[in-house]
């Protein structure tokens, strides 16, 4: 008679890699609602799109290496129980605080804890890479996002100007806006690179991992991503607007512009092919992928054959996925996103500081690059005092892909220089917490711009500050409210452009208040 197996034999771990195996999905299932996310990140994100296929690549690899786990496997390294549940831990401070990207680091950090626990630091050294490649699909922090967008957008469109020149069109730079005499070509976030670098770097990142060389040689051939990036994006920057000059402004939309997005990443993947060609023929190697690269090796190679499965350890592991990931979810499920009470900025008052309200509106496609629930902007002018310029943008629920966006970045993305730039105290003009101040120029245009993140009544300046105070407030008060506050005046000759516009922040901080959720 065949003995039948029962639900159980499923889960009582027979062997290193099928320990690794059944912890893995145990964690999976535990961060259920965080991965759900990230899946939808990559559906719907242009940039990110490529974390589906990196994330199989790097679950193929795991499924390779699971004859090396069990020759490579140890005697299972108990220490490493106390790293799964920091793990643990900081996944749910990320879902109470609602820190999307640490959630997916967690995961990362979860699966590496298990392998050490299940077979010490060989097999994390066998599944590393696999965690790896999953860690680079995870979505950048917002902050690093915007910072790297900001800065490749000025390069690819310094760059691209060059190359404009050099086809003999004259063109002239302010920013991310480049004018070419009867028509202005603006340079979207959209159009910065990132799509590209991200995919890319990430191919560049398995080749670097394989190819048969020197360290430095493969740090160089990851590192290329960049520079093959910001070459073919600035080239594409220059083609677009040779196009519309030349052919029409049509070919800065609809199918030509998107087909030319595919076509750079194609020669982008063509430049990094060249290079490693290149290397062969420096090397003197024929182009086989034998000669070029080393593959994983087999499981022969290690001089052991595992070590006997400690049931106990994996046990308290397994416990703690079940019991943690059980808890975090019915915290996060239960948990409330407080939205509170205030005035729109429709009925904002029309006269301050003794001047008269002109308002204007941000067009469509700003807004939907801002994400924001509610706005203000437009100037006070009066005929003896200094025009100053009011903006206002009030976010209800602050999430990942509807956080503030830093006039720092915005600022020389318009053309404008910093020239200086400090942190203030607003205690005197009636707001309590910091703010900054900055002098910015354009040509022969100078302004004095004031502005912070208003929280819960109190302000800040620097971006640390503000996600620091959010998450604080997310996990003990469940709002992520706040609204940016932005002033500026013109700075002139012979007049005290600071004194009127600390005069009118000072009018504004008496007013604002049913408008600023306290």
């Amino acid at each position: 008679m065949n003995a039948v197996a029962s639900p159980m034999d499923l889960v009582r771990p027979q062997s290193a890699a099928h320990s690794l195996l059944v912890l893995f999905v145990l964690a999976t299932l535990a961060f259920a609602p965080s991965l759900y996310g990230l899946v939808g990140d990559w559906l719907a994100s242009p940039e990110y799109g490529h974390g589906i296929l990196v994330s199989g690549i790097a679950g193929y690899l795991l499924w390779c290496r699971r004859d090396m786990v069990e020759c490579a496997a140890e005697k299972p390294f108990a220490p490493a129980v106390v790293l799964v549940a920091l793990a643990l831990a900081c996944y749910g401070f990320a879902m109470l605080g609602d820190i999307t990207v640490l959630k997916h680091y967690a995961y990362v950090a979860t699966l590496a804890s298990i392998a050490l626990t299940v077979g010490g630091w060989p097999v994390l050294r066998v599944v590393g890479f696999p965690l790896v490649l999953v860690f680079f699909s995870i979505p950048l922090h917002p902050f690093f996002t915007n910072h790297l967008t900001s800065d490749l957008q000025l390069v690819s469109s310094t760059i691209g100007v060059w190359f404009i020149h050099l086809m003999g069109i004259p063109a002239l730079q302010e920013g991310n806006v480049i004018n070419m005499g009867d028509f202005s070509l603006l340079v979207e976030e959209a159009c910065s690179g990132l799509r590209y670098l991200l995919p890319l770097a990430s191919i560049s990142l398995l080749i670097g991992y394989y190819y048969r060389g020197r360290l430095i040689t493969r740090i160089l051939l990851f590192l290329s991503a960049i520079p093959i990036t910001v070459f073919m994006n600035s080239l594409r920057i220059a083609v677009t607007g040779f196009l519309i000059k030349y052919v029409g402004k049509e070919s800065a939309d609809g199918f030509l512009h998107d087909f030319e997005g595919w076509f750079v990443f194609v020669v982008s993947c063509v430049l990094l092919g060249l290079a490693l060609v290149v290397l062969a023929k420096v090397n003197r190697r024929a182009l086989t992928l034998q000669d070029n690269f080393k593959f994983p090796a087999v499981a022969g190679e290690y001089s052991h054959a595992g070590s006997p499965v400690r049931a106990r350890i994996h046990g308290v592991v397994a416990a703690l996925l079940i019991l943690g990931g059980s808890a975090i979810s019915y915290l996060w499920l239960n948990k409330e996103t407080v939205i509170p009470t205030r005035e729109t900025f429709d009925k904002f008052p029309l006269t301050l500081a003794g001047r008269d309200l002109y308002p204007d509106v941000l067009d469509s496609h700003v807004l939907n690059i801002l994400k924001l629930d509610d706005y203000f902007i437009g100037d006070y002018l009066a005929t003896d005092k200094l025009p100053v310029n009011l903006y206002m943008a009030y976010y209800e629920a602050q999430q990942d892909g509807s956080l503030i966006h830093s006039p720092s970045d915005c600022i020389p993305a318009g053309g404008w220089e910093i020239t200086d730039s400090r942190i203030i105290d607003l205690t005197d003009l009636g707001f309590r917490g910091r703010g900054n101040r900055a002098v910015i120029e354009k040509g022969d245009n100078r302004l004095l711009v004031y502005y912070w993140v208003n929280e819960q009544a109190r302000n800040y300046a620097t971006e640390f500050e503000v996600y620091n105070s959010l998450v604080l407030r997310s996990i003990t008060h469940g709002r992520t409210d706040a609204t940016l506050v932005r002033v500026y005046v013109p700075l002139r000759e012979g007049v005290d452009s600071e004194g009127q516009l600390k005069e009118f922040v000072a009018a504004l901080a008496e007013r604002s208040t049913p408008f600023l959720p306290q």
